[in-house]
Protein backbone atom coordinates (compact mmCIF):
# COMPACT_ATOMS: atom_id res chain seq x y z
CA UNK A 1 0.00 0.00 0.00
CA UNK A 2 2.85 2.39 0.73
CA UNK A 3 3.14 5.62 -1.15
CA UNK A 4 5.35 8.64 -1.08
CA UNK A 5 5.12 12.40 -1.10
CA UNK A 6 7.01 14.21 -3.78
CA UNK A 7 8.93 17.41 -3.15
CA UNK A 8 6.25 19.20 -5.16
CA UNK A 9 3.51 17.91 -2.85
CA UNK A 10 5.46 18.95 0.22
CA UNK A 11 6.20 22.42 -1.16
CA UNK A 12 2.56 22.88 -2.17
CA UNK A 13 1.28 21.93 1.29
CA UNK A 14 3.81 24.19 3.03
CA UNK A 15 2.82 27.13 0.84
CA UNK A 16 -0.89 26.48 1.37
CA UNK A 17 -0.69 26.12 5.15
CA UNK A 18 1.47 29.21 5.46
CA UNK A 19 -0.68 31.44 3.25
CA UNK A 20 -4.05 30.21 4.50
CA UNK A 21 -3.13 29.87 8.18
CA UNK A 22 -4.49 26.32 8.33
CA UNK A 23 -3.28 23.18 10.04
CA UNK A 24 -2.72 20.36 7.56
CA UNK A 25 -0.85 17.11 7.07
CA UNK A 26 -0.53 14.30 4.60
CA UNK A 27 -0.29 10.86 6.15
CA UNK A 28 0.91 7.94 4.06
CA UNK A 29 -0.27 4.38 4.68
CA UNK A 30 2.77 2.32 5.64
CA UNK A 31 3.66 -0.79 3.66
CA UNK A 32 2.03 -2.91 6.40
CA UNK A 33 -1.31 -1.31 5.54
CA UNK A 34 -2.05 -0.95 9.25
CA UNK A 35 -0.21 2.21 10.28
CA UNK A 36 0.81 5.60 8.90
CA UNK A 37 3.99 7.46 8.23
CA UNK A 38 4.13 11.23 8.04
CA UNK A 39 4.28 12.38 4.46
CA UNK A 40 4.36 16.03 5.43
CA UNK A 41 2.95 18.00 8.35
CA UNK A 42 4.53 21.45 8.31
CA UNK A 43 2.00 23.09 10.63
CA UNK A 44 1.90 20.43 13.37
CA UNK A 45 4.40 19.98 16.20
CA UNK A 46 6.67 16.94 16.22
CA UNK A 47 5.06 15.74 19.46
CA UNK A 48 1.64 15.59 17.79
CA UNK A 49 3.01 13.79 14.72
CA UNK A 50 4.80 11.23 16.92
CA UNK A 51 1.58 10.56 18.85
CA UNK A 52 -0.36 10.07 15.61
CA UNK A 53 2.19 7.57 14.33
CA UNK A 54 2.17 5.69 17.63
CA UNK A 55 -1.60 5.55 18.09
CA UNK A 56 -3.66 6.04 14.93
CA UNK A 57 -4.22 2.92 12.86
CA UNK A 58 -5.83 2.34 9.47
CA UNK A 59 -9.18 1.17 10.82
CA UNK A 60 -12.72 2.43 11.10
CA UNK A 61 -13.09 4.50 14.24
CA UNK A 62 -9.43 5.54 14.48
CA UNK A 63 -9.85 9.28 14.00
CA UNK A 64 -10.70 10.85 10.68
CA UNK A 65 -7.45 9.78 9.01
CA UNK A 66 -7.61 6.13 10.06
CA UNK A 67 -11.25 5.86 9.09
CA UNK A 68 -10.76 7.60 5.73
CA UNK A 69 -7.82 5.37 4.83
CA UNK A 70 -9.75 2.24 5.87
CA UNK A 71 -12.96 3.12 4.04
CA UNK A 72 -11.58 5.07 1.10
CA UNK A 73 -14.15 7.80 1.77
CA UNK A 74 -13.96 11.41 2.98
CA UNK A 75 -14.48 11.67 6.74
CA UNK A 76 -15.47 14.89 8.52
CA UNK A 77 -15.58 15.67 12.24
CA UNK A 78 -17.12 19.13 12.70
CA UNK A 79 -16.54 19.01 16.48
CA UNK A 80 -13.71 16.76 17.60
CA UNK A 81 -14.79 16.93 21.23
CA UNK A 82 -18.14 15.37 20.27
CA UNK A 83 -16.94 12.96 17.57
CA UNK A 84 -16.90 9.26 18.39
CA UNK A 85 -13.98 8.92 15.95
CA UNK A 86 -11.84 11.20 18.12
CA UNK A 87 -12.80 9.88 21.57
CA UNK A 88 -9.30 8.46 22.12
CA UNK A 89 -7.55 11.55 20.74
CA UNK A 90 -9.46 14.56 22.15
CA UNK A 91 -6.68 15.59 24.53
CA UNK A 92 -4.09 15.30 21.78
CA UNK A 93 -6.18 17.52 19.49
CA UNK A 94 -6.83 20.04 22.28
CA UNK A 95 -3.09 20.32 22.95
CA UNK A 96 -2.49 21.69 19.44
CA UNK A 97 -5.74 23.60 19.02
CA UNK A 98 -7.50 21.31 16.56
CA UNK A 99 -11.28 21.56 16.91
CA UNK A 100 -12.49 20.08 13.62
CA UNK A 101 -10.98 17.78 11.03
CA UNK A 102 -11.60 16.34 7.62
CA UNK A 103 -9.66 13.62 5.87
CA UNK A 104 -9.70 12.86 2.16
CA UNK A 105 -8.05 9.68 0.89
CA UNK A 106 -5.44 10.22 -1.81
CA UNK A 107 -5.32 7.40 -4.36
CA UNK A 108 -2.71 6.15 -6.75
CA UNK A 109 -3.40 5.58 -10.45
CA UNK A 110 -4.95 2.19 -9.68
CA UNK A 111 -7.32 3.55 -7.03
CA UNK A 112 -5.39 2.29 -4.02
CA UNK A 113 -5.37 4.60 -0.97
CA UNK A 114 -1.92 5.97 -0.38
Amino acid sequence: MGGHCTKGNIDMLRAFTHSAGVIASILVVADSGKHFSIGVAPSLPDSYNAAVLANVTVTRGSGCCGTAAATGERVVATDIRESVLWQDYVELADDVGIRACWSEPIRDGKGKVL
